[in-house]
């Protein structure tokens, strides 16, 4: 069986509270203490020799997603690469 590398691309809200003195200073404090954590769980319906795992991954914050015909994003689609090495 060959191993794929899936890139995959996920659009998240995240509602953080905090206290500030106005909304820019709520906007910069939000993003301070801002963390993320992925992990591949394996639901009921999973194949159970399914050996998923999250290799890599990259975030970054946006004031916007997207602006006029511009997307911010790093990809928009799934990406699949054959890996040769394994």
């Amino acid at each position: 069986m060959k191993v794929y590398s899936v890139r995959i691309p996920v659009l998240v809200d995240v509602y953080v509270n905090v206290e500030a003195e106005d909304k820019e200073d709520a906007k910069q404090k939000a993003l301070e203490d801002l963390t993320v954590d992925v992990k591949c769980e394996k639901s009921s319906y999973s194949d159970p020799n399914n050996n998923s795992e999250v290799v890599h991954y990259e975030w970054e914050s946006h004031e916007r997603l997207v602006q006029g015909n511009f997307y911010y994003g790093s990809v928009n689609e799934i990406e699949v690469t054959e890996e040769e090495d394994f």
